[in-house]
């Protein structure tokens, strides 16, 4: 009764599935919410219970839990689930946990999952739009390069490489500093931390040192990128 209510009453997606067919003895409620069923898959066979996972791995990993007695468990792992007539991928950390009877004997499985659907697919987002920077940012001929919010530089396009005839490696962090002019370096150090500390927009006329030794005179423009909360 006691184990019956921590079930019911587990924060995230719970449930237990009992014998070799798996069948669903215990559900809490955030399980039923998160895969988009109702209570009746209680009583049923996985396999029944959810028939969109047929050609998914999970039922081939509750039986090697079963067998084994081995737990198993995924970070971000995708499950495709039928909601409202439609099959739609989800993202979960599971675990998957053998259960034993006062014998030793494995009689069922612990299935407890979090649903971060969001932020995985946020961070997909991220990363395609990313992605489609460094595409476009790659193919200018005018110098391209980022920071992150501490002012370190952690990204230069081929144009940069092209003129300055110096790597990544050379250039990251404070590297890129060795290829402005003496005259201009402390005023523009002076000018990048002011804008990193403020959020104002840098812009300076600086030399940088081209590969061939010589300086070229420059415009160069940053501006802060904001998060919704600014």
């Amino acid at each position: 009764k006691h184990f019956r209510s921590l079930v019911e009453e587990a924060p995230v997606a719970t449930a237990v599935l009992t014998g070799d067919d798996f069948i669903v003895e215990l559900v809490n409620d955030e399980m039923i919410r998160t895969s988009g069923k109702d209570g009746s898959i209680t009583g049923k066979s996985f396999k029944d219970a959810f028939p969109e996972m047929a050609d998914q791995p999970f039922y081939d990993l509750l039986k090697q839990v079963y067998t084994t007695g081995e737990s198993y468990k995924a970070t971000e792992g995708k499950v495709n689930l039928e909601s409202d007539g439609t099959l739609q991928s989800y993202y979960f950390n599971f675990t998957f946990k053998a259960l034993r009877n006062a014998e030793g004997v494995v009689y069922g499985v612990l299935i407890m999952a979090v649903d971060v659907t969001a932020q995985v697919k946020n961070r997909q987002r991220i990363e395609k739009s990313e992605a489609s920077f460094r595409l476009l940012a790659g193919s200018m001929p005018q110098f391209v390069w980022t920071s992150d919010k501490w002012g370190n530089l952690n990204y230069f396009n081929e144009a940069v490489y092209k003129f300055l005839g110096l790597s990544f490696e050379e250039l990251e962090n404070d590297g890129w500093l060795q290829v402005i002019h003496p005259d201009e370096r402390e005023e523009n150090i002076r000018r990048w931390n002011e804008s990193v500390n403020t959020g104002k927009d840098f812009l300076f006329h600086h030399r940088f040192q081209c590969k061939d030794g010589s300086y070229r005179w420059q415009l160069s423009r940053a501006v802060p990128l904001r998060d919704p909360e600014g």
